[in-house]
């Protein structure tokens, strides 16, 4: 692991340690009105899918200045099969369907600890076209995840390169006694498939829901001295936590090697590396923070914060979730460039 450095920072906003700059915004992606996967199932464990890959140890890092940054967009390829994965999924899933009386946590009328086994299999089948598929129970080809005392999880995905690098997959965990909805969590997975960069950026789930509880990052090595993996968590403690993991540049500047973070477009590619993942988990309300979570939640996000080196970004760049939501409510797309240490 690289030692962690400290340094003055440049003040833009009153009390905040940080030096940050707007950032062009990436070139809108190409969607098609549907999307249609090549093939379609069911696992029984986590998909496994870590794009873009890390390796090594995370990288310490502290915050300086960078040059602005624009990444590109490749055009998409129509998939042809069926069913058909809806264009909102892509889209705006969470924020542009929201009704008065089903806001976040709630997600289509369905609520935590509330719902039953019969209103996930309407509200799946409905919204997904999933006819008669079963979120609580094995079937001889489909078996589901019992790694959590108690609770059931089971995964249904579109794969559209046949190896998973670019997918959506949906994992429902319900009690495995009274079929009570846990835990819903949506992944999108993208490699080559840009309308699968979702728009979920964080600074419009910040924008939508307001300061998160705490946000988490971590910055990882990869082959390439010119880029990073950025792992970032936005978690709420009304029990949802935002995770995106996708490639950020390197620039050398003033002689030192700098990341940048743009909050309205977190780059899923630069110099012909792409891919990352956007993730949202809802699940029971984190009432002691992250500091005693659940069986579930720990088996959720407690296994990886602690696994792959997340630090409050308090200790990073010396800023707060509070701050963070007050740049982004003054400017888009703004950029939080962070100094790797030797």
């Amino acid at each position: 692991m690289k030692r962690l450095c400290s340094t003055s920072l440049l003040v833009l906003l009153p009390g905040i340690c940080a030096c940050l700059t707007g950032c062009l915004s990436a070139t809108q992606p190409v969607m098609p009105a549907t999307l249609a996967p090549a093939s379609l199932g069911l696992i029984g464990s986590e998909t496994g899918i870590t794009t873009p890959t890390a390796s090594g140890q995370p990288t310490a890092l502290i915050a300086s200045d960078t040059p602005v940054y624009t990444p590109t967009a490749t055009v998409p390829v129509s998939p042809s099969a069926t069913p058909i994965l809806p264009d909102w999924v892509t889209k705006d899933f969470f924020f542009g369907r929201q009704t008065p009386d089903c806001m976040l946590p709630c997600w289509q009328q369905l609520r935590i600890g509330e719902s039953t086994g019969k209103d996930i299999k309407e509200v799946f089948g409905r919204e997904f076209a999933l006819g008669q598929f079963d979120f609580l129970k094995d079937t001889p080809d489909r078996p589901g995840q019992m790694d959590v005392p108690g609770v059931y999880g089971k995964t249904y995905y579109w794969d559209f390169n046949q190896d998973l690098s670019d997918s959506f997959d949906i994992v429902v965990w319900t009690d495995k006694g009274t079929t009570i909805l846990e835990s819903m969590q949506f992944r999108w997975h993208f490699a080559s498939r840009d309308e699968l960069n979702v728009q979920m950026s964080p600074q419009r789930i910040i924008k939508e829901l307001g300061a998160p509880s705490r946000i988490l990052m971590s910055l990882w090595d990869t082959e390439n001295a010119e880029i990073e993996v950025l792992k970032l968590l936005l978690i709420y403690d009304q029990g949802m936590v935002f995770r995106s993991n996708t490639w950020v540049p390197v620039v050398r500047n003033a002689g030192k090697n700098l990341a940048q973070i743009c909050w309205g477009s977190i780059h899923w590619s630069y110099k012909n590396q792409a891919g990352g993942t956007r993730e949202a988990d809802i699940m029971p309300a984190l009432t002691n923070g992250v500091d005693n979570l659940s069986p579930l939640q720990n088996r959720l996000i407690g296994i990886d914060i602690h696994d792959e080196g997340f630090q409050p970004i308090e200790n990073v760049v010396g800023v707060t979730p509070d701050d963070i939501a007050g740049l982004l409510s003054k400017q888009q797309d703004p950029c939080i460039d962070v100094s790797l240490s030797p």
